[in-house]
């Protein structure tokens, strides 16, 4: 079933169209620590996720296509693509609905099986590691690296399971 993302009060997704994901998905059966998922009377995967703050959000699985560039050398890019599951809020709670606490989305990078590294992962885009690094003016931005960067300059530090 196609919906417009529209229809959702937080409109979060990456494109127009977004894909429900149905109950018979495996995505829907798989356990997220902090999360409950159910299905609605029209097949649709839904889930409530509670922070460790309290604050919580509700909302349903959606697919959608995310779009990036490849590094395939020294400076070669290749555009590419690949379908990912992510939660489509429709409500809020807690620390979240302060306007001063307000987020566009929150992604998550941890080892379950609904992370956006680990999706990428199992279909043998990009390895099961990523690297952030953050710009230091206070003016944000910085680099978000799905996958390892080859150069030797580069120390990574392993997350630790259950932490």
């Amino acid at each position: 079933m196609l919906i417009g993302c529209n229809y959702f009060t937080l409109p979060n997704c990456l494109q127009l169209i977004c894909l429900l994901v149905p109950c018979s998905d495996s995505i829907c059966a798989s356990e997220v620590q902090g999360a409950a998922t159910e299905c609605s009377q029209a097949n649709q995967c839904s889930y409530t996720f509670q922070y460790g703050d309290g604050s919580g959000t509700t909302g349903y699985y959606i697919s959608d296509a995310v779009y990036f560039d490849m590094i395939l050398g020294q400076s070669s890019l290749a555009n590419s693509s690949a379908t990912v599951v992510f939660g489509c809020s429709n409500y809020l709670s807690g620390e979240l609905t302060k306007s001063d606490k307000a987020v566009d989305g929150i992604i998550g990078f941890g080892p379950g099986p609904l992370s956006v590294v680990s999706q990428l992962s199992l279909r043998g885009i990009t390895p099961k590691v990523f690297s952030n690094c953050l710009k230091g003016d206070g003016n944000g931005g910085g680099i978000l690296v799905l996958g390892h960067i080859l150069d030797l300059n580069i120390v990574y530090t392993p997350l630790l399971p259950s932490q």
